[in-house]
């Protein structure tokens, strides 16, 4: 007789362990699109499927790579598919090329860091949208590209600080952050600005606006490491903009005021 009993418990017991592993999965998983291999293999062999891939499965990204990142060129002229072949068959382009090849062959754990952050905002603000992320080589020209729900990771600027090549094209300040660890915060930086700021890039003054601070602070919170302290310079390109100050007074604000939400701090406007 007790074992009647035993089988309505084991169904409520299996009912919650398969709800359980439901809830647990609704994570959207973030996966990384590696157009930077469909570019190489356009480059490298002259590839026409590729070059079709590129015209077809990522409009934007070729658009956004030949307009905006590299400059060459509009994406409607006959020839700029053979501008953009010679632009990369560049030595100095090879050998960046060759390096990311060896250091990303793997990109499961950018992506799980991607997913965990976006995973955090969309719990901070239900209408997040997850956006679609790339890689590409911008030919040390910009690390990420942000254009409506795209991120373009431009993985040829962050080879390591210690990359010899480096050397000759930045500062120290800047080598610091040019390292993988640095990918994800910079990912969900640059697109925490395209989304609650401007979609136009801020114009880094020497007084920097408090909600760039915001997003630095936003940023420290999800990933929870340390923020940076400091932001590049247009005015000067070997000197960075401290914006410890302002990242002071928005974490005291913070702490002061707790029932602001991440949220509600991301859309202050002052």
């Amino acid at each position: 007789m007790r074992a009647r009993h035993l089988f309505p418990l084991f169904c409520l017991l299996l009912a919650a362990f398969i709800w359980g592993c439901k809830g647990a999965g609704t994570k959207e998983k973030v996966r990384v699109d590696r157009f930077d291999r469909v570019l190489d293999e356009y480059v490298s062999l002259g590839s026409y499927t590729s070059l079709q891939k590129m015209n077809t499965q990522y409009p934007q990204q070729t658009k956004l790579l030949i307009e905006d990142v590299l400059d060459i060129g509009s994406v409607e002229e006959p020839d700029v598919e053979q501008r953009l072949r010679y632009f990369y068959l560049d030595s100095t382009v090879q050998l960046l090329l060759e390096e990311v090849h060896r250091q990303y062959a793997d990109m499961s754990d950018i992506e799980e860091g991607l997913t965990l952050a976006f995973d955090r905002m969309k719990k901070e603000d239900p209408d997040f949208p997850i956006p679609h992320v790339y890689t590409q080589i911008s030919c040390l020209r910009q690390s990420i590209v942000v254009y409506d729900t795209l991120i373009g990771i431009s993985l040829d600027k962050y080879l390591g600080e210690d990359y010899p090549p480096y050397r000759r094209y930045f500062h120290a300040n800047q080598l610091k952050s040019m390292t993988r660890d640095n990918i994800v915060a910079d990912a969900l930086t640059f697109y925490l600005l395209y989304s609650y700021v401007s979609p136009e890039t801020p114009k880094m003054d020497s007084k920097l606006p408090r909600s760039i601070a915001r997003v630095h602070w936003v940023v420290a919170h999800i990933l929870g490491i340390p923020p940076r302290n400091s932001i590049p310079s247009n005015r000067d390109t070997k000197k960075d903009i401290d914006i410890s100050p302002w990242l002071v007074k928005v974490d005291a604000y913070m702490k002061e005021n707790p029932q602001t939400t991440v949220l509600q701090l991301l859309q202050m406007k002052d």
